[in-house]
């Protein structure tokens, strides 16, 4: 790779500042299909063209990693033919033992079994799978128009056909492709034919598209690969793919796909080197990767850099437009135009401003770092719902309801609440909202018209577990456990500190651990030479009393789903008395420790129900929605603003919970926790608003004290 001072740049670049639209559809990975004719499904591989291009299948998706390439790799290939509208795909797999016998790895129940297993989808206990080694086609004709469908074909074992859609229509019905299977030693090798032309490919009301050169579709391939010996845990099974996004593994709509181009036989590729740079110096580090689309849009790679910000890929000669691709980045993106000239290489620079400069690192903790002082006033919130990437109108509806402050929350995973195994979301595991990128764009955003964030990171656990139960059953495992979350907190204490964020939650209903002072109070003394802001803790409803370090956090912060009453009321007066105790209890908290209460998590569902069990969740109730539990929604809402809102050690509430889709959110049907588009959504509007205008004041006649009027 020439250096930058070596570069002969081709182009002018172009540092247009542009809002540019995420297409979800996209995954960043990229396939050119060639033109080929005669290949007969056979699985025998040499009647195919020479010039077919190859792609590995690499990406680790689920299960265990390969252990090398001898284990468990493969590429495939794949061409395409206008005249009979065919698409052949090879995939030439290594593979250490072949397994044909077992259920169908591909389909899309045996696929929620080994979620149950892993208690990644639910919380029953089911016999490990015995699965056999398999391969699926994924296709998406409609791609990012509003006719995106996924067809999954697969084969199992031997001749195990299934076909799963996005859609609910069709159902198992295999059609419109064939497939032939070889098994040589060490090796597995596909041969597969698909009819583009197909209707059942697409919705019922949109007709098959002529296939012709510059053609994009949703593509992937996965593939699984089983050992003798697989146990519980999922140690010998291994699910890759071509490109990233675990949902493709059962056929998920929501899931990103790759782009497969189809493209003439005599189309001239070029090569494109770059650099990402920054245009702020103080930022040390360069980009992680950067996004490069064709001048249409229809094609888009996602390519990550080494550690001097370099790249480089094969591409078809034309034009083209890049992007930074960095958490650091918000929506607003500088645009950088280059042509690509077929077989020779085009170097180019891609410069961004980041939204901010790296914090420092682990184990370089800063003595500079000065503390913010308290928010005034009342904290007016609501628990944002990381999902999609979002834009700024997703933030209008709150403006309305004079919120101030949101909560965000990322999520570790422990599959097992007493072994220490704390992870981090993995890549494309978690949603949008709930990565780096997601927060700190979410942030800014809500920045920009005057909404605050408070950063609460949570633990998700398996198996019907909680995390108020995670215990470790040795000295040596909480050692090592504590060591974990350091690093899990940490991360986002530096992530908050360097975004701006103006609070943070150190913990969220950890009740098990809460006996552990000396290694919570490491763990704040730790994040306090980090992070500037505010901190506080969740603790559970029932266990706010039992936490021994209020005193060195900001705030006393519980998760209120305290019950209310002993039966079903909407009653207010009634509530407004259900209160009382728990607010006794709250404020001797409060006076002993010198801090006022937030309420990290307060919410009730739209049940007759809920203030009686206000932590269920939907699932766990039946009926007793409706009208009448909106309405009983609603006068929790009130009881709850009536008794406790102007309490003055009361130092704000979030409400469980809002999500960014507003107009889809909530309603008449819905009976879960979310007040959007029900009577509740008024009664925080009111209560809102009445606290916004009488801080207002307060806040208009101290300015004018200090200014000298009125005197």
């Amino acid at each position: 790779m020439p250096q930058v001072n070596n570069f002969l740049c081709k182009l002018v670049i172009a540092s247009l500042v542009a809002c540019v639209s995420h297409a979800l559809a996209h995954n960043g990975v990229v396939a050119h299909a060639r033109p080929a004719v005669g290949i007969v499904v056979d699985g025998d591989l040499s009647d195919w063209p020479a010039d077919a291009l190859s792609y590995p299948i690499r990406t680790h998706q689920l299960g265990a990693a390969p252990v090398d390439t001898d284990d468990f790799d493969g590429h495939f290939q794949v061409a395409w033919d206008a005249a009979t509208g065919s698409l052949w795909v090879a995939v030439d797999l290594v593979d250490d033992e072949t397994i044909l016998e077992g259920a169908t790895a591909t389909s899309l129940a045996d696929m929620r079994r080994f979620f149950g297993m892993m208690g990644w989808r639910s919380s029953d206990e089911v016999e490990t799978p015995d699965l056999a080694d398999g391969c699926a086609i994924l296709i998406d004709m409609g791609h990012e128009d509003g006719d995106s469908r996924t067809v999954r074909f697969g084969l199992d074992g031997r001749d195990s056909r299934t076909v799963i859609t996005s859609s609910e229509r069709d159902g198992q019905q295999w059609r419109d492709a064939q497939v032939a299977a070889t098994f040589p030693p060490g090796r597995r090798v596909y041969e597969w034919q698909i009819n583009l032309q197909a209707a059942f490919l697409r919705e019922a009301d949109h007709p098959p598209n002529l296939l012709a050169a510059g053609t994009v579709l949703g593509f992937d391939v996965t593939v699984a690969d089983r050992d003798t010996g697989s146990t519980l845990s999922g140690d010998d099974l291994s699910w890759l793919s071509w490109g990233p996004g675990v949902g493709k593994v059962w056929g998920s709509r929501t899931s990103r796909r790759g782009d497969l181009v189809l493209i003439e036989a005599d189309l001239a590729m070029g090569h494109l080197a770059g650099l990402t740079r920054w245009n702020n110096a103080s930022t040390q580090t360069p980009p992680s990767g950067v996004s490069i689309r064709t001048q249409t849009g229809l094609a888009r790679w996602t390519i990550s850099t080494d550690s001097l910000g370099a790249f480089h890929v094969d591409v078809p000669a034309g034009d083209y437009v890049l992007t930074v691709e960095d958490v650091r980045l918000g929506l607003d993106r500088a645009e950088t135009h280059t042509t690509v000239v077929a077989d020779s290489t085009t170097s180019v620079v891609v410069l961004d401003a980041p939204l901010f400069s790296l914090s420092v690192l682990r184990g370089e903790a800063s003595d500079s770092i000065v503390r913010r002082p308290l928010p005034p006033g009342r904290q007016r919130g609501v628990s944002w719902v990381g999902s999609r990437a979002i834009g700024r109108a997703h933030l209008t509806p709150l403006q309305p309801l004079h919120v101030d402050w949101i909560v965000q929350t990322p999520f570790g995973w422990q599959r097992d609440i007493h072994a220490p195994a704390l992870q981090a979301p993995r890549g494309a595991a978690g949603l949008w909202g709930e990565s780096d990128r997601g927060i700190l764009v979410t942030t800014r955003l809500s920045q920009e018209v005057g909404i605050a964030t408070l950063l609460k990171p949570h633990i998700w656990t398996g198996r019907g577990t909680w995390r108020g139960e995670l215990a470790m059953t040795s000295e040596a495992d909480w050692v090592t456990w504590f060591d974990q979350y350091e690093t899990f907190i940490l991360h986002y204490a530096r992530l908050a500190q360097a975004a701006g964020i103006e609070a943070l939650c150190i913990g969220t209903e950890l009740s098990a651990t809460l006996v552990r002072e000396d290694q919570w109070r490491r763990i704040i003394a730790l994040i306090r030479s980090v992070y500037s802001g505010n901190l506080t803790y969740a603790a559970n409803w029932d266990r706010f009393e039992q936490v021994p370090f209020w005193d060195a956090l900001d705030f006393v912060g519980v998760q209120a789903y305290f019950p209310l009453a002993e039966e079903p009321t909407h009653d207010i007066d009634q509530l407004v008395r259900g209160w009382q105790p728990w607010l006794e209890r709250l404020a001797a908290v409060s006076e002993q420790s010198g801090r006022r209460v937030l309420f990290t998590e307060i919410g009730y569902r739209s049940h007759v129900n809920a203030v009686v069990e206000p932590w269920l969740w939907p699932r766990q109730v039946e009926g007793g929605n409706g009208t009448a539990g909106q309405k009983v929604q609603a006068a929790a809402y009130e009881a709850f603003f009536r008794a406790a809102w102007d309490l003055p050690w009361v130092a704000g509430a979030y409400w469980w919970k809002w999500f960014p889709n507003h107009e889809r959110a909530g309603g008449d049907d819905d009976a879960g926790f979310t007040p959007q588009n029900k009577p509740a959504q008024q009664v925080i509007g009111q209560w809102y608003l009445r606290t916004h205008l009488v801080e207002s004041q307060e806040a208009e006649t101290q300015e004018n004290k200090r200014a000298g009027y009125g005197q």
